[in-house]
């Protein structure tokens, strides 16, 4: 008996002292790495490009073979260029606008370029040349030959390019010979338009021809005369078709030119009339009034 009472205290004894048990370790879990959202590479930005129009001068004198003036010409013309933003000049497009803006700069030089080619200055030279044999054989003194001169004066605003000209010429006569010009250019969409381009009906033409004879006849009545007597007497019927004449943009409005002998005589002189802004807006589309800066798109 006592060596089983004995047995069951040194169980008892051991189970006490037994060291407790170990709770199991969970290892801590490792971060989750929180995935961003990979950055959108910006949008290309458009890059705006921008045109400037200015004269250059084109100038010579040529001589016949024993030293008499044959021809003198000094021509203003204008020129177009293209640039970018950053400020440097597009000579090799980049890209499709670039090319684009290439294509308007070459449509708006070639058409001034005329006036100061190889060709077009020899024919002029050699009519000179003519003349001049045959002051000689008539034993006249010879006038001094023959003189051209182009002045162009160029407005630039938004897309419109327009340039007022004027080319004065003595090519043998009377005396020398004016006449106005007028050309307009929409940088946008690379093309010269006309007159009777800015609007999609009639309204416009006839209300500035109504407008151009009720100044007309206001100006002859400042010298107290009839319009009939002032300007040619079927002057309403040639300003009907002002559309024809010189055409050009500037700050005060659009103006509609006559040269001499257009609408009246000689010494009259040039006829050059102005229409502003605000009484061309009730007659404009929305294309021709963003060509003209008058709203934006």
């Amino acid at each position: 008996m006592k060596i089983l009472i004995a047995l069951l205290l040194s169980l008892l004894l051991t189970a006490c002292s037994a060291p407790p048990a170990q709770e199991e370790q969970v290892p801590p879990e490792a971060p989750v790495e929180q995935e961003l959202p990979l950055e959108q590479p910006a949008p290309p930005q458009e890059q705006t490009i921008h045109y400037e129009a200015e004269t250059t001068l084109f100038a010579d004198t040529l001589y016949a073979e024993d030293g008499t003036q044959l021809l003198h010409y000094a021509v203003h013309i204008p020129y177009l260029s293209a640039w970018r933003e950053d400020g440097t000049e597009i000579t090799e497009a980049q890209n499709e606008p670039e090319e684009k803006a290439l294509a308007a700069v070459q449509t708006f030089n070639d058409r001034f370029a005329v006036w100061h080619s190889d060709e077009a200055i020899r024919e002029a030279a050699d009519a000179a040349s003519v003349d001049l044999a045959w002051y000689q054989e008539e034993q006249m003194d010879w006038y001094g030959g023959y003189w051209m001169e182009l002045n162009c004066t160029v407005y630039q605003t938004g897309d419109l390019i327009s340039v007022s000209g004027v080319y004065a010429a003595h090519t043998g006569g009377a005396h020398p010979n004016t006449y106005l010009l007028g050309w307009n250019f929409d940088s946008n969409n690379g093309v010269f338009f006309g007159a009777e381009g800015l609007a999609g009906h009639t309204e416009l033409q006839e209300a500035v021809a109504s407008e151009i004879v009720r100044q007309a006849q206001e100006r002859a009545a400042e010298y107290e005369m009839q319009a009939e007597e002032m300007f040619w007497p079927e002057y309403e019927s040639i300003i009907a078709d002002w559309p024809s004449y010189a055409i050009s943009f500037d700050e005060n409005g659009m103006k509609v030119a006559f040269s001499p002998y257009e609408l009246a005589a000689y010494a009259v002189g040039v006829q050059e009339f102005i229409l502003p802004y605000d009484f061309l807006a009730d007659y404009l589309d929305e294309p021709a009034q963003i060509i003209l800066g008058l709203t934006t798109e």
